[in-house]
């Protein structure tokens, strides 16, 4: 439900988004991968491999947050 988006999801890592996508032709649905949202997986370089490999990275937005 959109109601609780900021605090809870149903695709919290980026191998539960490429179990949904790798249902799909690769040329069709891939990921986005975002180091602020995968940074505390310690399976997140496993699972990039994984999408690398198997052309599934769409889009790479690499984490500028700076805490004041």
């Amino acid at each position: 439900h959109p109601m609780f988006a900021s605090d809870r999801c149903v695709v919290s890592t980026l191998a539960q988004a490429l179990d949904l996508a790798e249902r799909f032709p690769a040329e069709r649905v891939g990921v986005c991968v975002d180091t602020y949202h995968v940074w505390w997986d310690d399976r997140a370089p496993a699972a990039l491999d994984r999408a690398g490999a198997g052309g599934r990275i769409a889009a790479f937005q690499l984490a500028d947050w700076i805490t004041p």
